[in-house]
């Protein structure tokens, strides 16, 4: 049988689905997503809007766009753009196949500034020391790599020089509140005031084979009186 034949069988019995059932059966895929640890440990997804015949998505764009930064695909004549997904109603139909497409925020800041070389010296993510401090590790700041060049742009953050606190971890990312903690602890004895944000990035993520290997780094600012 030709591949073209199977495709129209498929699509046959697709049309047999409801939408409910359609829910269901991709609820399934996602509870498997979400238990994953590389999506648990992302703070940015690229994601898409589904069409009728597709893994249905919209209730998880919606879900974890409240707790992670969701991007969304829009087709621009030839080109592809990649947009933040800033809610439902922020969706219009698409040249295509009038897919809903988000019309807010292009996601530029990173393909301005990240070539191959950054992507090698490690991507990286921060959230302010409020956050570390009250225990909320649920939405990052934001994310950070080491540039080769200037940084410029009105959403680039430049990371301030000066002294800071630093701890090392392996293993999976849910023993970093527990790291954050001991930071925190050791700078109480040490007499140290911490400030600003507090940074992450792993060192050897593409070279191991487990969670259990992943090597990260800590990183929160000392605030220096002048």
């Amino acid at each position: 049988m030709e591949k073209k034949e199977i495709r129209k069988q498929i699509r046959e019995i697709k049309k047999q689905y409801t939408l409910e059932d359609k829910k269901r059966m991709s609820a399934s895929v996602w509870q498997q997503v979400e238990h994953n640890e590389v999506f648990q440990r992302a703070r940015v997804v690229l994601a898409y809007w589904s069409m009728d015949d597709e893994v249905f998505t919209h209730d998880f764009v919606c879900k974890w766009a409240e707790e992670k930064t969701i991007l969304l695909p829009c087709v621009k004549g030839d080109e592809l753009e990649i947009r933040y997904f800033d809610g439902r109603e922020k969706l219009c139909p698409g040249e295509g196949y009038a897919i809903p497409e988000p019309v807010g925020r292009l996601f530029t800041d990173l393909k301005s500034q990240w070539g191959i070389e950054q992507i090698r010296m490690g991507i990286g993510s921060f959230l302010s020391l409020d956050k570390v401090t009250a225990g909320s590790f649920e939405t990052y700041d934001g994310l950070f790599t080491y540039s080769s060049g200037s940084a410029s742009g009105p959403h680039t953050f430049v990371r301030p020089a000066g002294r800071y606190l630093c701890g090392y971890q392996k293993g999976p990312w849910d023993k970093a509140p527990a790291m954050y903690q001991k930071m925190i602890d050791y700078a109480r004895r040490q007499h140290l005031t911490l400030t600003g944000f507090a940074y992450e990035l792993g060192l050897n993520e593409f070279a191991i084979s487990s969670p259990e290997e992943y090597v990260t780094k800590f990183m929160i600012q000392i605030d220096d009186p002048c």
